[in-house]
């Protein structure tokens, strides 16, 4: 709709310039942050997934979400309909440039999990498979939990975002101003977009006028927003009609635990699951190694044994302290 989205895009070096397959990350939380003047993005850390799956022959793509970071826009509540419509555009135009060979996966954990889901649901044939982790199910049931609205967490978040998109600096809470796109040479441009920002729908007041699973608020998109347009629960048959696979990642810990297993039990799309010690902040050992794995075979056609090994990874608790991995060809577990 000619909304301008900030994107980085990161192409390793030292392999042969040839067309890549690439990975798109969609994030409302800054896909670079400038930290006392030095840029700090999803490559900084030499050991970060991205670095890694980079390193194997990917480009990594990070775009910031309308209405936050150096994009520009703004956002009714969360995962607005056209926000996931700009992941869907991102996907065909990544497919198109000359750095991509066109084949697109996508990656990222909690919201940017979930930006995975609803975006397989437009059924781009470009988008051929995702690793979504820590993504929930249904908004509903973690806004209203049981039926009573989870307050603490909403109205933190609201905090946040509000801090995210007007770009502060505020480095005692972790706030930092996005890193303006490469043209913005004089920050006008990330000024504008930050302007843009303060139409950004209230989380807390949203949350309070949608009460029930089948409540509905006016929308300045489009058809009225209800927790199915939102949610991946609402788009189940578009996600298993895109034929995408799936690598769903979880932990015991987690707070979507119970939606990480459901996508995997009743999703038709091919699939594998690792759930293990982790919550939702954790950052799961030697993950950017299995990360490469999976887009090897699924992105690249590497024949290295994925499609043999069980499709569903498990950590059980031995004690308190100690944990066994376990392999399960299924799940529910058939024997159970």
């Amino acid at each position: 709709d000619g909304t301008k989205i900030a994107v980085d895009v990161h192409r390793p070096t030292g392999g042969p310039d040839e067309p890549l397959p690439a990975i798109l990350i969609m994030t409302p939380y800054h896909r670079a942050d400038i930290e006392d003047g030095e840029v700090v993005d999803i490559m900084t850390n030499p050991e970060s997934a991205a670095r890694v799956v980079s390193s194997y022959g990917y480009v990594i793509v990070v775009a910031d979400c309308r209405g936050t970071g150096a994009s520009y826009g703004f956002r009714f509540g969360v995962f607005d309909p056209p926000e996931v419509q700009d992941g869907d555009s991102l996907v065909g135009w990544i497919a198109e440039q000359g750095w991509c060979d066109g084949n697109v996966g996508m990656m990222g954990q909690s919201y940017l999990a979930t930006m995975q889901f609803l975006t397989a649901a437009y059924q781009n044939p470009a988008l051929k498979c995702i690793i979504p982790r820590y993504s929930f199910l249904d908004l509903y049931d973690f806004a209203y939990s049981g039926g009573i609205v989870n307050f603490n967490f909403v109205e933190a978040y609201q905090v946040a975002m509000e801090n995210l998109n007007a770009n502060v600096e505020k480095p005692a809470l972790g706030f930092y101003p996005s890193k303006p796109v490469d043209e913005d040479t004089d920050g006008s441009m990330l000024a504008e977009a930050t302007k843009e920002h303060e139409a950004n729908g209230n989380l807390v007041e949203l949350a309070d006028q949608m009460p029930f699973r089948d409540s509905v608020v006016e929308n300045p998109f489009g058809e009225p927003l209800g927790y199915p347009t939102v949610s991946p629960s609402g788009h189940l048959n578009e996600i298993e009609g895109s034929d995408v696979v799936i690598y769903n990642m979880g932990g015991w810990l987690d707070c979507y635990s119970a939606a990480t297993l459901s996508f995997q039990d009743t999703l038709s799309n091919e699939s594998k699951c690792l759930m293990g010690d982790f919550d939702h902040t954790m950052h799961i050992e030697n993950d950017g190694l299995e990360f490469v794995r999976f887009f090897d075979r699924y992105l690249k056609g590497v024949e290295n044994g994925m499609l043999g090994e069980p499709r569903v990874r498990l950590e059980v608790r031995q004690t308190l302290d100690r944990w066994q991995e376990r392999a399960e060809h299924e799940w529910p577990i058939a024997r159970t």
